[in-house]
């Protein structure tokens, strides 16, 4: 663990999805007093009076987007994400995660990676896939498993060594990828138009980068029970602009003013997104509530109140 004297926060003040300055502080109480306080110590198990700053949450004035204008230096974030996200989780413990790698044609990553073979009319195996913050690797060794060409990337070595166990390589200088995955990435990043831009770079012509995050689904709610006085925080409310981790909180004007400043404009995928049909296995018929998870999740993705997702390309 990084030694808790050299955390430090660094402050944005323009919107890091369309680069505005006419932004308006939503709410601002310091990391080591409550309400804040008492998240960090039950969320993390981590002692907040190491964390001299403020969540100070601001919002764009331009695009609407959320963000959190204090943002934790890379000692801080190190410590953050090798050391107290997760304290609590064993992929390799979760029933969920196991029988996804297990069974990948039947689960939602591996029917995401059909939807992206059929829309790039691609056989699996000619696909070549990089799950860009990938975690503990489930969406790449989905990818490996159904035969793509699956790279991978996360910033904690751990996560990359355990990856390649499972046949999952990591990314070399200056090659390029059909498919990026960020899945709940681009709301921890705390210079998203520097990492797009580096997306934005490694797609193949025709390539595409798919974006996932959390929406702005409650966030009124919680700036008015936290302006009333509220002396705790639930996870789940706060979720969409979780302190030190959910940096920004994008709308949608935001997640487009942001691929466009890369000339990445979004694509309809919708007929696509059952290609799974079409595969063996990818279904079972005897476990009705998964089939019909698998059915609805094309409708869902784009109804979902609490998540954005778009796949992007380059115009033209």
């Amino acid at each position: 663990m990084v030694d808790p004297s050299g955390f430090a926060f660094d402050t944005r003040d323009r919107c890091p999805a369309c680069d505005s300055a006419d932004v308006r502080t939503r709410y601002a109480g310091r990391f080591d007093q409550p309400p804040i306080a008492p998240f960090i110590a039950e969320y993390y198990r981590a002692d907040p009076a190491v964390l001299d700053g403020t969540y100070r949450l601001d919002q764009c004035l331009s695009c609407g987007t959320f963000f959190q204008a204090e943002v934790g230096n890379s000692a801080l974030l190190e410590t953050l994400y090798t050391d107290w996200v997760d304290w609590h989780w064993d992929p390799l413990r979760d029933p969920n995660y196991n029988f996804d790698v297990d069974h990948p044609r039947r689960s939602r990553d591996g029917h995401e990676i059909m939807a992206a073979a059929r829309f790039l009319g691609r056989p699996l195996s000619g696909l070549k896939t990089l799950d860009f913050g990938m975690g503990w690797a489930g969406w790449a060794r989905a990818a490996a498993s159904l035969g793509c060409d699956s790279v991978g990337f996360d910033l904690s070595p751990a996560r990359l060594e355990f990856a390649a166990r499972y046949g999952v390589r990591a990314p070399v200088a200056g090659e390029t990828f059909d498919f990026i995955n960020t899945e709940q990435v681009f709301e921890h990043v705390t210079d998203p138009r520097e990492v797009i831009r580096s997306l934005a770079a490694q797609l193949a012509p025709a390539g595409i980068l798919k974006i996932s995050v959390p929406s702005q689904h409650g966030v009124e709610r919680l700036l008015a029970g936290l302006a009333a006085g509220a002396e705790r925080i639930d996870a789940t409310a706060i979720m969409p602009v979780h302190p030190l981790e959910h940096v920004n909180c994008y709308s949608r004007a935001g997640l487009l003013a942001l691929a466009a400043d890369v000339a990445l404009e979004p694509v309809s995928h919708f007929a696509a997104d059952f290609a799974f049909l079409i595969h063996r296995g990818s279904l079972a018929p005897g476990d009705l509530r998964r089939t019909a998870k698998s059915l609805a999740r094309p409708f869902y993705n784009r109804l979902n109140p609490k998540n954005r997702y778009l796949w992007f390309r380059h115009a033209g």
